[in-house]
């Protein structure tokens, strides 16, 4: 899905359908933030489109913190190993320690004050950190949006940023935000269903009873 559909519809919703007022350029920023917005509530309610991934990252001796990717959200786990060398990572604790804790290697991480903090190991290492990413970023309306059934969320809560930031218009921005809520609470939902792995039976034409989940 591209971002320019999901600004079509939030004209749409707007009443200007031929996006005379609310064009690509002027919904961008409102649809930037929506999109931040929805990050926040993946990352509050664990949900995995927020992609887990690995990063080898060189730590050189006496390093006190790790630098992290840009995409980086949240650490997951950390391993580490000497700089160069082919043996499997061992582990590192996540716990505080004594700053006058020495050794050649990374033993300790802790996350504080978005900082990726270690004990300052003495020599060169290399770690392995796994953590949650954010979203690629949207910058212009031919950016990519990979969450599935995203784009009812993000067109309400675009129009609704727009109304209440852009038009000053309160009231229309309040339905749209309950709109937005409303999708907001079907797509967590369908996304934690989903990472779970349960589905719902098909019901069949004519049948009075519910769908039962198995």
């Amino acid at each position: 899905m591209l971002a320019s559909e999901v600004m079509d519809e939030a004209a749409a919703l707007m009443n200007d359908v031929g996006k005379l007022t609310w064009n690509y350029g002027t919904l961008l920023p409102y649809l930037q933030r929506a999109y931040r917005t929805l990050e926040l509530h993946l990352f509050l309610n664990g949900v995995r489109s927020l992609k887990e991934v690995s990063l080898v990252i060189p730590v050189d001796a006496y390093a006190k913190e790790i630098t992290l990717p840009q995409d980086f959200v949240q650490p997951i786990a950390v391993g580490e190993r000497p700089r160069g060398a082919i043996d499997e990572y061992g582990n590192v604790t996540e716990s505080d320690w004594d700053q006058g804790y020495k050794s050649d290697g990374v033993q300790y991480w802790t996350f504080r004050e978005d900082l990726l903090k270690i004990n300052a190991p003495n020599t060169d290492r290399e770690v392995l950190l796994r953590y949650r990413k954010g979203l690629a970023p949207i910058t212009s309306e031919n950016s990519n949006i990979t969450i599935l059934l995203s784009k009812p969320y993000l067109s309400a809560k675009t129009a609704a940023n727009a109304s209440a930031f852009g038009a000053s218009n309160p009231e229309r921005a309040g339905i749209l935000n309950n709109e937005a809520n409303d999708c907001l609470n079907m797509l967590i939902n369908s996304e934690i269903r989903n990472q779970q792995g349960q589905r719902f039976r098909r019901q069949a034409y004519g049948s009075s009873r519910r769908a039962r989940r198995f």
